[in-house]
């Protein structure tokens, strides 16, 4: 029987003049681009799966031998490459470090390099909170704004549904724009724009053909302008929403915060839905985090025949190397003055850990390297506990006054009774005054006249 399953996508055209940015950019693209007069600067480029990254492009069939069986699935996807006819100048395999592919890699004869982190929204402890109490707990304070009452004040509307229709008669242009209007602003930037270009026959297709109940619009207006658009894609059995081809005009959009709106709006409704994962992505990750998402470092494989792609592929992830730390480093920096009580810092979302069943196999050196713990508890059921706990009294500033000046009385008292003794001993002439010298008996007055 079949062994796995595995999506590739091949893009013909792969503009590597697309990522450098300004008047260079502007060059290579009209000489060596893809639509260039001499397209040098284009690959031929295979992706293991269908969406950056999707955990994994590769579905492996009940095995009990998992390991195994994932590297030789990796070995024949090289071997197809190579054999196919379609050659591809690069294989890309991505998926999250928390899959069996990440541990495969080497074995494969494929690069292993760490990617751009992707962000996740992890509720599956926050479940029964309402969203007002899921910011309380899982946000920093300065993070907690009502971005979409600000949105509506500043004339946004949302529209977030299953008929694509109900944002827009023509969805499927206008979305085909928003996508692009952002894809260029990326580039702009010297960021990666997309693989594919997200054109209105996609858009109408994923309407048309695509089951109802597991997708939707979610898209905005500013004073009936369209300003962004996304598409919602929902996966009922792992209770994942991911939020794909985002789209903003951000002439438009900035001034209301639009983007802010649609990410809380989405963390929002997968929380009333029971939903366990939001996937917003890998980019963009600073407005992702503070609405609640966590980074979940991400892993590729590469593999290519020519030396110099292979050098070029290792210079050009190692920026990636430092991203996850300074998220991580930024939001804790703002965390160590909150008024919140360490036991609700530790729901933070950014700080979350991972637990055993979060990987396909997790033995005990990924245990250590990630900090895995064994189960997952949620705050209802730590709050529970904690709560239940002898909690010492917190005393008023007037109590502690009032014990003080009953301390200081206390001792008044008692240096008093003790010179009132030494003075009575004194006059009755019982005993001298102690020696310096504790060997040394005190004596009896009256002794040296004997």
């Amino acid at each position: 029987g079949p062994v796995a399953y595995v999506f590739v996508t091949v893009v013909e055209k792969f503009d590597l003049a697309g990522y450098v940015p300004g008047i260079l950019g502007s060059v290579l693209r009209v000489l060596f681009g893809a639509n260039g007069f001499f397209p040098i600067l284009t690959l031929r480029w295979g992706l293991v799966g269908f969406q950056y990254p999707f955990h994994s492009g590769i579905f492996l069939v009940k095995s009990d031998r998992p390991k195994y069986d994932m590297v030789m699935v990796q070995r024949a996807i090289v071997n197809w490459k190579d054999t196919s006819g379609i050659n591809c100048h690069v294989l890309m395999s991505p998926c999250y470090a928390t899959q069996l592919d990440s541990q495969a890699f080497e074995q494969a004869h494929f690069l292993n390099l760490q990617v751009g982190p992707s962000v996740v929204v992890d509720l599956r402890r926050y479940h029964g909170l309402s969203y007002k109490e899921f910011q309380r707990v899982a946000l920093k304070k300065g993070n907690r704004r009502n971005h979409h009452g600000f949105f509506e004040k500043k004339g946004g509307t949302v529209h977030v549904s299953r008929d694509f229709r109900d944002f827009d008669e023509k969805y499927a242009e206008v979305s085909s724009n928003l996508v692009q209007l952002t894809a260029q602003q990326r580039s702009s930037r010297g960021e990666s724009a997309v693989l594919v270009p997200v054109l209105p026959p996609l858009m109408q297709a994923i309407c048309e053909e695509h089951k109802s109940e597991y997708r939707r619009i979610f898209g905005i207006r500013v004073q009936g302008e369209p300003a962004g658009t996304a598409v919602l894609f929902e996966f009922p059995a792992a209770k994942l929403i991911t939020s794909d081809m985002q789209g903003l005009r951000h002439e438009v959009a900035r001034p209301t915060k639009a983007y802010f709106a649609m990410l809380s709006l989405t963390v929002e409704k997968a929380l009333e839905e029971g939903c366990d994962f939001v996937d917003f992505g890998p980019t963009t990750l600073e407005p992702k985090m503070d609405v609640g998402g966590r980074l979940i470092e991400c892993r590729a494989g590469y593999h290519t025949r020519s030396m110099i792609l292979r050098s070029l592929l290792k210079r050009g992830v190692e920026k990636f190397r430092s991203q996850q730390d300074e998220q991580v480093k930024r939001l804790e920096s703002g965390d160590k003055g909150e008024s919140d009580e360490k036991f609700t810092r530790a729901f933070r979302s950014y700080r979350l850990p991972f637990i055993e069943s979060d990987f396909q196999v997790c033995d005990e050196d990924i245990k250590k390297r990630y900090g895995v713990e064994s189960k997952l508890v949620r705050y209802a059921d730590a709050k529970a506990v904690n709560d239940s706990r002898p909690v010492p009294e917190k005393k008023t500033k007037k109590q502690l006054n009032k014990e003080k000046r009953k301390a200081m009385k206390k001792a008044k008292k008692e240096a008093m009774r003790r010179a009132a003794e030494e003075k009575r001993n004194l006059e009755r002439g019982d005993i001298n005054a102690p020696s310096a010298n504790p060997t040394i008996a005190p004596t009896l007055k009256g002794d040296d006249d004997e």
